[in-house]
């Protein structure tokens, strides 16, 4: 449970941020990520490495054809070993091989989970 500033308490699930080294009364910098249409407020704990709108290098784990519309991905792994997919756009060269490193943005956090970019 977290506390703002002004007393208002604020849930925020544990599972997702394991990594974050968050403990009993330590203060933590929050976004608000977004809020539903019955007022319920999403908070995103500051990532303890990345921050949106950066350059990072990822390493290829996977490559593949999504669906049936011959959407290509490719998956990576983040700091903290979360798998993420990244839409391989078509206009771009073949998928990058497994192994080889690639530069992704971080777009935006959820659940402690960079959502990455080319």
């Amino acid at each position: 449970m977290l506390r703002h500033k002004s007393g208002r308490r604020l849930l925020l699930p544990a599972e997702p941020y394991n990594n974050y080294c968050i403990g009993v009364n330590s203060t933590i910098e929050c976004k608000v990520d977004k809020i539903n249409c019955t007022g319920k407020v999403f908070l995103e704990p500051r990532h303890p490495v990345y921050i949106e709108d950066k350059i990072y290098d990822f390493t290829v784990h996977q490559n593949s054809v999504k669906d049936i519309n011959l959407n290509e991905t490719i998956t990576v792994h983040d700091v903290f070993n979360n798998e993420v997919q990244v839409n391989w756009p078509s206009n771009k060269s073949k998928l990058p091989e497994i192994g080889t490193n690639i530069k992704l943005r971080v777009d935006r956090l959820t659940n402690g989970v960079p959502i990455l970019n080319i």
